[in-house]
């Protein structure tokens, strides 16, 4: 009698233990497919604009810590940006000062040789530096843009948002935001250095730069 009660108390806990792991394997894949429904998918994070390091934040066991931690890093980011945009703008007023100078002193030269040999070495001189401030200003305006939609991004999950209400939010929130190709590579690099500076193009030129 006493084996039976053994023998079948044994089974009741081994079947208790086989339910348990069921109902746990359950529960894990339960939770495991509630994650995967909370990843950012590549096409949002295109669509967003947002950076592809926050695809997995919401699956995350605090997304709100993250993302405020994310946050606080976005806006020093942000602050030594602005530095640059100082910066550049700085070096802009030295290349419009250079070229004021360039077109005066070219106004008093008397031939069309003296303002080719002027524009030809001056002019190319300080345009091959103002190529790296342009390229320096698109940096600048791509790290902006880049800022506006993941700040938005992730004060909504700060404040609670999860998918699929996020995603609305963020479709929401793109409409007139949004333009195609919002820079043109800066005026496609003032169009190849003005077509090599002299040539056919001189008159166009010299009236680009006010020397006329």
């Amino acid at each position: 009698m006493m084996v039976e009660e053994y023998g079948l108390m044994l089974a009741v806990v081994g079947i208790s233990t086989v339910v348990g792991f069921i109902l746990g394997k359950l529960s894990t894949n339960a939770m495991n497919n509630k994650k995967i429904g909370q990843r950012i998918t590549t096409s949002e994070i295109e669509q967003w604009r947002i950076n592809p390091r926050y695809s997995t934040i919401l699956e995350q066991k605090n997304p709100e810590i993250e993302a405020k931690s994310e946050l606080a890093k976005l806006l020093k980011i942000k602050d030594e940006n602005s530095s640059e945009v100082k910066r550049i703008r700085t070096d802009l007023a030295k290349f419009i000062k250079e070229l004021s100078s360039i077109r005066e002193e070219a106004s008093l030269m008397k031939s069309p040789a003296e303002k080719a040999a002027q524009t030809e070495i001056a002019i190319s001189m300080i345009m091959s530096s103002y190529s790296e401030l342009r390229q320096d200003a698109e940096d600048c305006n791509a790290i902006n843009v880049g800022h506006v939609h993941s700040k938005r991004f992730l004060k909504f999950i700060v404040n609670g948002s999860v998918k699929p209400g996020l995603t609305g939010q963020m479709k929401n929130t793109a409409v007139g935001v949004e333009i195609e190709n919002p820079f043109k590579q800066n005026l496609s690099l003032i169009a190849s250095q003005m077509e090599g500076m002299v040539s056919e193009h001189q008159e166009a030129f010299d009236s680009f730069f006010a020397f006329n």
